[in-house]
C-alpha cells in the first residue's frame, strides 16, 4: 500500500488502532492530527540541540550536521535561533 506523505499520521493511527483491537478506525479527532510535529519544527529543534551541544560552535555544528556552514546560518535565521543565548551571552538584537 503506497499512502502519500499528508497521510502518514493518519495511516499510523489508523494501523495502531487496528492492531490494539478497536475495529472501526473511523474518522480522527481533530487532536490526534495536531499532536504531530512538522518537519521543519523538528529541524529548528534539532539544529538548536546541535549548537547546545557544540557549545554555540557553529562550525563544529555544522560538521556534525554534514552541512555547509552558510547552510546552518540559513537555518538559524529560518528558525530564528538565537546562537547568543545557547552560549551564555545576553542577545544583540535588544
Amino acid at each position: 500500500m503506497i499512502v502519500a506523505v499528508k497521510d502518514i499520521s493518519r495511516h499510523v493511527l489508523i494501523s495502531q488502532r487496528r492492531a490494539n483491537g478497536a475495529g472501526d478506525a473511523g474518522a480522527l479527532p481533530p487532536f490526534v492530527v495536531a499532536e504531530w510535529s512538522s518537519l521543519a519544527t523538528i529541524e529548528g529543534r534539532y539544529d538548536e540541540k546541535m549548537l547546545a551541544h557544540t557549545g554555540g560552535n557553529k562550525q563544529a555544528a555544522a560538521r556534525l550536521l554534514d552541512v555547509d556552514r552558510k547552510t546552518l546560518e540559513r537555518m538559524i535565521k529560518r528558525h530564528n535561533i538565537s546562537v547568543e543565548r545557547i552560549r551564555g551571552f545576553p542577545s544583540q538584537a535588544a
